[in-house]
């Protein structure tokens, strides 16, 4: 299986060293993978580096031409926020109910409509989100009196993936992005 998310860059790095004798997600021809670039970009709002290490699926080496992303399951697609952010701020929306309190407890100098942006997406995303985590352990009891369907789904994450990152752990778990597009 081609991995996407990786816990630390040590694992990505030594993923990227056996790169030659990995499989390609699309054609599954073996040794065709090599190293392409990177996609850089905001790593947080105020810092630039590399968000994620591009893959590419050589043709001269019998490859399809097509070129994946790896990157650390604590970086999210399309974001400049880190994971261990947006789970400060859900957490804190969760315990608060206030929108603003939440996002100024996270720490983000973001604006408050990247808040209900990032909110209006994991409610497009409930049904997805749930059937990934009803497939892992089922809802917490105490998730059937929550105020609403996402912060019900948000105490099923916590409970299935621990309170520490667990938008982190369910990246790494699944090697699919969090659902937030």
């Amino acid at each position: 299986m081609f991995q996407r998310f990786f816990p630390d860059l040590p694992a990505l790095s030594a993923f990227l060293l056996r790169l030659p004798m990995v499989t390609c997600p699309r054609c599954h021809h073996v040794g065709a993978l090599k190293r392409h670039g990177f996609i850089r970009g905001y790593v947080s709002p105020d810092e630039t580096g590399s968000r994620a290490w591009r893959v590419y699926c050589n043709p001269k080496r019998g490859g399809c031409g097509h070129a994946p992303s790896i990157r650390l399951s604590s970086s999210l697609y399309h974001r400049c926020i880190p994971t261990a952010v947006l789970w400060a701020f859900l957490n804190a929306w969760v315990d608060k109910a206030s929108l603003r309190e939440a996002w100024e407890d996270a720490g983000e100098p973001l604006s408050i409509d990247c808040a209900r942006r990032i909110l209006r997406r994991i409610r497009s995303a409930l049904s997805s989100l749930r059937i990934t985590l009803s497939a892992r352990a089922p809802p917490p009891p105490e998730s059937k009196g929550a105020r609403n369907p996402s912060v019900q789904t948000l105490l099923h994450l916590r409970s299935v993936f621990g309170t520490e990152d667990p938008i982190r752990a369910y990246q790494a778990d699944v090697q699919s992005p969090f659902p937030l597009r």
